[in-house]
This record gives C-alpha cells, sequence and structure tokens, in this order.
C-alpha cells in the first residue's frame, strides 16, 4: 500500500508539473497563436471580400444593361447587391457596400481659375485669398501660367532647401499640396496636419476626369460653382430626400439633365448630368472580431480617367528624347482592366478607413439586410455667394 500511496504522489507530482509547463508554454505563445488565427482568418475573409466585389460589381452591370446603359441612383436596385439576388450572406458574416459617387464632385483637371476662385469662396474663404489660391494652384498645374505671389513662383521653388520646380500638369496626389506655396498654408497647419480647408477640398473635387458632375449625388459646393443657387440646391436635395417638388409617380431621382435642371433653375447645365460616371465600390467583410475590405474605382463612363501623364519639362529632355512617349503629352500606355467597367484603382483599405466617414451626398453605406439609408440632409448652411460672383463659362 505504501509503495501504490508513492506511485500515486509521483504521478499526481509530473501531472502538476506538466500542467504547469503546458501554462506556461501557453502564455508565453498566446501573442503568437492570437497572430496566426487572425492571419488565417484574414486570409479567408479576403477572398470573401474579393468575392463579394466581384457579385456587387455584376449585380451593377445587369441593372445597367436592364435599365438601358444607364446608372442614375442607388435605388435602382444595385445599393445591396444580396437583397437584389435574394441571397443573403452566409451565417456569422457581415456585409456592407460603400459606393462613393467620385463624378459627384468636381474634376479637378478641368477647372479653370475663376472655378477655383469661386469654390475657395463657396468653401468659406475670404474673396482675396481666394484668388490667391486659385492662382498659386494654377501656377503649379498649368504650363505658361505665372503666379502674382512670389511664394508660388519658379524662384521660390528653386531657392528651397531642396530645389524642385512646378510639374506644370494635374495634382497626382493631395499631398502634393504640401509643396504647393500659398496652398501649403491654407491646406496644411504648422504641424503639417490637413487643415478643414484640405477636408472640404478633398470633399469636393476629384483628382480624376469625367465628362460632368451627377446631379443625384453632386456635394452643394459643386453645383455652386456650376452656378446654381442656394435656393436651387435645397430644392434639389427636397426632391431626393423627401419627395418635395416630385410627382407621384416619378422616380425618387432625376433621370434627365432636364429633370435636374427644371429643379435645379438656372446654371451651367452642360457640365451637368444625371448619370453615375466614375464610382468607388468598397465592400468590407466582417465575421466576429476579424474583417478585411477591398475597393475599386469602375469608370462606368469610357471617357473617365486619371490625367495623363505630362511630359518632360526640361529642353534638354525634349531634344534628347524627340521620339519617346514622353514626348507626347497625354499618351500613357497604361492597360486597364476592362472587367466589366474599366477598373482604374483598386486596392485593400483598412475596414475602420472605410465605415469611419462622416455622411455625404456621394457616399451610400449599406449593410447586406438592411434598408437604404436616407439622402442625407444638408447640415451646415452654404456660404453666401454675391452678385459679384464671377460667372462660369463652359469648359
Amino acid at each position: 500500500m505504501r509503495r501504490r500511496g508513492t506511485v500515486l504522489i509521483v504521478v499526481l507530482v509530473l501531472v502538476a508539473l506538466a500542467g504547469a509547463t503546458l501554462a506556461r508554454l501557453l502564455e508565453e505563445n498566446a501573442l503568437e497563436l492570437t497572430l496566426a488565427a487572425r492571419e488565417a482568418d484574414r486570409g479567408r475573409l479576403r477572398a470573401e471580400a474579393w468575392g463579394e466585389l466581384e457579385l456587387a460589381v455584376a449585380v451593377l452591370a445587369e441593372i445597367r444593361n436592364v435599365d438601358r446603359g444607364r446608372i442614375h441612383a442607388a435605388e435602382q436596385g444595385w445599393a445591396d447587391p444580396r437583397a437584389h439576388l435574394g441571397k443573403p450572406p452566409r451565417d456569422g458574416l457581415k456585409v456592407t457596400y460603400v459606393w462613393e459617387v467620385e463624378n459627384g464632385k468636381l474634376p479637378l483637371p478641368d477647372l479653370a481659375e475663376a472655378d477655383l476662385a469661386l469654390l475657395f469662396r463657396a468653401l468659406g474663404r475670404p474673396a482675396e485669398e481666394a484668388d490667391a489660391l486659385a492662382d498659386a494652384l494654377m501656377g503649379w498645374t498649368r504650363p505658361g501660367h505665372e503666379p502674382e505671389d512670389d511664394r508660388a513662383d519658379d524662384a521660390t521653388y528653386d531657392q528651397a532647401v531642396l530645389p524642385y520646380r512646378a510639374p506644370r500638369r494635374s495634382l497626382r496626389s493631395f499631398e502634393e499640396l504640401r509643396a504647393v506655396g500659398v496652398a501649403r498654408e491654407a491646406f496644411f497647419d504648422a504641424e503639417g496636419r490637413p487643415t478643414r480647408l484640405m477636408e472640404d477640398f478633398r470633399r469636393v473635387v476629384s483628382l480624376h476626369r469625367f465628362p460632368a458632375t451627377c446631379a443625384n449625388y453632386a456635394e452643394p459646393e459643386a453645383l455652386q460653382v456650376l452656378g446654381f443657387s442656394a435656393e436651387g440646391i435645397a430644392k434639389a436635395r427636397a426632391y431626393r430626400a423627401d419627395g418635395a417638388g416630385r410627382a407621384r409617380d416619378a422616380a425618387p431621382y432625376f433621370r434627365s439633365r432636364e429633370e435636374a435642371l427644371a429643379t435645379l433653375g438656372g446654371g451651367n447645365g452642360q457640365r451637368l448630368t444625371s448619370l453615375v460616371q466614375l464610382l468607388r465600390l468598397t465592400v468590407v467583410v466582417q465575421e466576429g472580431r476579424s474583417s478585411c475590405s477591398a475597393s475599386v474605382l469602375l469608370a462606368l463612363d469610357p471617357a473617365s480617367r486619371f490625367p495623363e501623364a505630362a511630359a518632360d519639362p526640361t529642353e534638354e529632355a525634349q531634344s534628347a528624347k524627340p521620339d519617346t512617349a514622353a514626348a507626347k503629352p497625354g499618351s500613357t500606355a497604361k492597360a486597364v482592366l476592362n472587367y466589366p467597367f474599366p477598373v482604374l484603382e483598386w486596392s485593400e483599405t483598412g475596414t475602420a478607413q472605410a465605415l469611419s466617414q462622416g455622411p455625404s451626398p456621394r457616399r451610400i453605406q449599406v449593410t447586406s439586410g438592411d434598408p437604404l439609408p436616407p439622402y442625407p440632409s444638408l447640415e451646415t448652411p452654404l456660404a453666401y455667394l454675391d452678385d459679384t460672383t464671377p460667372k462660369v463659362g463652359p469648359r
């Protein structure tokens, strides 16, 4: 009996030591195990995200074909592709579609100096500062334009710690504004953080080219630049939001430029459309605490595109390479993916970044199975523009 008791004690001690060792190993490797599990979940959800994105693009293409090649608004049924198909996501998977109508903005590459000055005034800047900002941006982006402010001329850029020159072509990114004289002080604070003007500027203008601004999803300041009054803009938003001024059997969106102009009133109708021409789609999939997102920029109108590359501005490069693509401004050899729309950009964005943006008339965010969100109201009143505002002519 004594021998049996001794063996039992030895076994219990060994079990206790093994348990303590195992617990120590688990504690030391908990982080590695968690990271490995999350990486496995992310890899699986990545495939889910791209699959849901392809599904959404297919539904958009189907609706466009049914509606005679026209995409006007989310009320046509493409906001929630799963609901359109009648097939909810699998159990445990939450799918959110974020649609951003890029041509609800103004195409920055095609804006004239008067447009830019009017835009900065619409964003709350005094007329003198608005003119100076517009002049500096034109000096940076337009060949042959000499800025009036010395801070934005080539001589000042050449005297910088790291000398550089104005590229004389359209902006390739908003971060480029850090190098533009006059503009850098307005768009960034002393610590280099974007100011409210920068946020509003990015909200209202696009770096891409497209034929016209979409009346169904236009930013109000964009409509102001196109010459429409605050009263007309308010009527158009009411038409979309609650049906005010809309016939009983009318669609809850503008189906033609003429319908939009009938509500908006006088303005530059040639730069307005009822069609979605450039559309960014982000799909966010979530399961438990894991998530993944994928995004594409779709050119629903083939004329929508990123600005062409500019030629090398130096005379030496022009003379040394007379037959190269650099000597042909506007020529690019970049291939475009057509599936079934031309895809101008694709990326895997952060989930928090995709879901944390504020309300905008250009943005539709729908979680599969939920109803279409209401058209957002105008949170801040439009800046008052008096009769001395320069008129905007056709492009």
